[in-house]
């Protein structure tokens, strides 16, 4: 067909070898409106939403001359209701009650149903998202169904269907008189003829009897593999594999189905346990290849930051270290719990101060009475929140001040733990000023050569005239500044008796 300077090409099937006038102006009305169609889902929807409106109420004449509608609404409106104008809501299909739905949420409409295993009526949505509103609409043929989804979609569809269509006939004769001869034959009822309702009929046609299927059943669930966790027919060249649901059916017990359940469970937790640990192991190697990398300024920030985050935010036994988030009741708080009788050292700590004491029971309960730090009661209750975050506070101000001893670095720490140091109501600024700095500040440099190190040791308290001189000798010994600590407070401040006491320790 020639049109000036434009040639095309129509299939003429059906009109004949010479088209009348009439059938070529039909012909190029429908090129035309197919041609608009394609441009206005194509270049048109890839526009900005102000943009297409434009171009299309300024077409909006020529497309209704050509007989295009722009007025069809989704009545669901999920998956449509970002499209730039009303035409891309025309790609859809109506029910017979005349709601209109789009292919995309016909599409996941079909989904939901084949998730859930309702796969032979598929009737209009708003039966189902707006309370019986389509309650009379007619199922959707299988051909309105192929049209508008996707092909992949339509074939689970009708495979799901022909599954429930074979497992209808293999039921049809459930009541017939037919005998059947079980393949195992050892746990069958030898007093009475086995029907097909006293067992199971795998997709090949072998029988068996509901007994002999439970302990086949229990047998295979304790041969599980990660790769392979199905339980097959018994019969020889049979690979049918049984699904859940035929056997929570046709198991004589729920015992059986949950032998079979929990089996699947410990090889898919020791799955998941295996995968996560590899996950761990590369995020942690990782990690390791990063700092490796870092500047000795930024390693010993980073080691700093977790220190504060799991030592000083953290609330610890003052003996054993082991973390505790809370405690019930007493404020004399014994390290152990309730649900596992081995758990913790034992040991008697104040809940106010964190001392250490000891295992004596009047003692510990005196002391927290008459705790400075805390309220002169046993049982603070709902106050104890705000001493345990005072406390943080202090032992952050000392760790700042007679750890670090560079204001720089403790500012870039507290910008790091801003998120910890707002929960419990932190604030470096507030709490900290450069010149509480100036009595014993140390340059940076000195301070991460002193700081790249283990940081196990490091104590917080203020330095002690009379104990640190008998601490320095002990570490000169091989002991830990903790370790040494604590058996000078046991002996007195004794030096002699503090190293026979960690001597006998070791």
């Amino acid at each position: 067909y020639d049109h000036g300077n434009e040639h095309v090409f129509f299939c003429t099937d059906g009109m004949g070898a010479n088209p009348t006038e009439e059938e070529w102006k039909d012909i190029r009305t429908k090129f035309r409106k197919s041609r608009a169609i394609t441009y206005l889902k194509g270049s048109v929807a890839s526009m900005k939403k102000k943009d297409a409106e434009d171009v299309v109420n300024n077409a909006l004449p020529l497309l209704v001359k050509m007989g295009i509608s722009l007025d069809a609404d989704c009545a669901i409106g999920n998956a449509c209701g970002d499209t730039a104008f009303p035409l891309l809501r025309k790609s859809g299909l109506h029910c017979s009650e005349g709601h209109f739905i789009c292919s995309v949420d016909f599409s996941r409409h079909v989904e939901n149903m084949l998730r859930i295993g309702y796969v032979e009526n598929i009737c209009c949505p708003l039966r189902i998202l707006k309370g019986m509103q389509c309650e009379f609409s007619l199922p959707f043929t299988e051909s309105e169904i192929a049209r508008h989804t996707p092909a992949k979609l339509f074939n689970d569809l009708m495979d799901a269907r022909l599954k429930n269509y074979k497992r209808a006939v293999a039921d049809i004769d459930t009541d017939s008189p037919a005998v059947f001869d079980c393949i195992i034959d050892v746990y069958c009822p030898s007093s009475a003829d086995l029907h097909r309702q006293d067992g199971i009929i795998c997709s090949q046609g072998h029988f068996l009897c509901r007994f002999d299927f439970s302990r086949h059943c229990e047998s295979q669930s304790k041969m599980f593999t990660e790769d392979d966790m199905n339980i097959y027919c018994p019969a020889n060249g049979c690979d049918h594999p049984y699904s859940y649901r035929e056997i929570a059916e046709n198991a004589t017990s729920e015992k059986i189905l949950n032998a079979v359940i929990v089996a699947r469970m410990k090889i898919q937790h020791l799955t998941y346990e295996r995968q996560f640990d590899k996950r761990v192991d590369y995020a942690v190697k990782k990690e390791v290849k990063r700092r490796e990398k870092l500047s000795k300024r930024e390693r010993v920030l980073l080691r700093l930051r977790d220190y504060v985050s799991e030592s000083i935010l953290n609330l610890r036994c003052p003996s054993c270290s082991r973390v505790y988030i809370d405690f019930r009741n007493c404020a004399c708080i014994t390290c152990a719990s309730d649900n596992d009788p081995s758990y913790g050292c034992k040991i008697m700590f104040c809940g106010y101060c964190q001392k250490n004491l000891g295992y004596d029971s009047g003692a510990a309960h005196n002391h927290v009475r008459i705790c400075e730090k805390g309220l002169k009661t046993l049982y603070p209750d709902a106050a104890l929140e705000g001493i345990l975050n005072k406390q943080k506070k202090i032992n952050l101000r000392k760790f700042f001040l007679h750890v670090v001893k560079n204001y720089e670095l403790c500012l870039e720490i507290s910008k790091m733990l801003h998120v910890q140091f707002k929960e419990i109501g932190f604030q470096f600024e507030d709490f900290l000023f450069r010149q509480d700095f100036q009595h014993a500040e140390e340059d940076e440099d000195r301070v991460l050569r002193r700081l790249d190190t283990d940081l196990d040791d490091l104590v917080l308290e203020e330095p002690d005239e009379e104990t640190e001189p008998a601490i320095a000798h002990l570490m000169l010994m091989g002991f830990q500044r903790r370790q040494a600590r604590e058996a000078l407070q046991a002996s007195n401040g004794v030096l002699r008796d503090a190293v026979v006491q960690l001597l006998n320790n070791n």
